[in-house]
């Protein structure tokens, strides 16, 4: 997800998470579309409140239309001084969330309000030698505390040579929240494709991967001339960067039962 949201100054911004290109709205997984839009004033030099905000539709989540609104209030332990090297951040967000389904829940909703929280802490360090993430968040839906979720992801992101970096991504979630399940069991190629969401109890995912990251230089010689002479740098004439990432993925789900 997108946890930058304390800034030194008053700004607005829209993101999607797990999207490297910002945008009001953007493509997700499959059948999956995400608008945010997050405001926040900085109180004082650790603590900022804000308020956030989304609308999102996923036919593999069988959501057809969730509004999500909620303050939130955000505490950062290193000074704004360190925050592009370094950031530690707790955030709180409570909110209301209003859903309709595209079809009928394994709980015979077909639209529903409830009142959500959302506590997260996350760890970020960027270095020479490259790049540390590490978060915790814990969510739960109201009224009570039985439809929860618990989540532990980390990245490390370590430069071997120029250009070219060692990706290593894990993640553990226990889960309590699938609302949105449909009542129908799923097909065969709901199942293969993974076009829908499965009840699971426990979910862990580990990722590795290669960055390769090339600089292209077309008309190196004319390219840099040209960039020392001007602000403004364009592909084919000043250096472009290309990025290729090689990745393996394993992802494990235990399913639960839900009463």
């Amino acid at each position: 997800m997108i946890w930058n949201m304390t800034t030194p100054s008053d700004r607005t911004w829209l993101s999607a998470p797990e999207v490297v290109s910002y945008g009001d709205e953007s493509e997700l997984d499959q059948g999956d579309r995400l608008a945010v839009v997050r405001k926040n004033w900085s109180l004082n030099g650790d603590w900022s409140f804000g308020v956030a905000s989304h609308v999102r539709s996923s036919t593999f989540d069988n959501i057809e239309l969730d509004v999500r609104a909620a303050p939130a209030l955000e505490w950062n332990y290193f000074p704004y001084s360190m925050y592009t090297r370094r950031q530690f951040r707790v955030l709180d967000e409570i909110g209301v969330s209003s859903r309709s389904y595209c079809e009928e829940t394994l709980f015979g909703e077909f639209e529903e309000t409830r009142a959500h929280e959302q506590l997260s802490a996350t760890y970020e360090q960027r270095e020479p030698w490259g790049t540390l993430e590490g978060r915790v968040e814990a969510s739960n839906y109201f009224p009570g505390l039985s439809e929860h979720r618990f989540e532990v992801d980390g990245e490390v992101n370590v430069r071997i040579a120029r250009g070219l970096s060692l990706n290593v991504e894990a993640s553990a979630s226990r889960i309590r929240d699938q609302l949105s399940l449909p009542r129908r069991d799923a097909s065969a190629e709901e199942v293969l494709l993974r076009l829908r969401q499965l009840q699971s109890g426990f979910q862990t995912r580990v990722e590795l991967g290669i960055e390769y990251t090339v600089v292209v230089a077309a008309a190196a010689a004319k390219a840099r001339s040209a960039a020392s002479s001007s602000s403004t740098a364009r592909c084919g004439v000043a250096p472009c960067v290309a990025t290729t990432r090689i990745a393996s993925e394993t992802m494990i789900f235990l399913p639960v039962a839900i009463s």
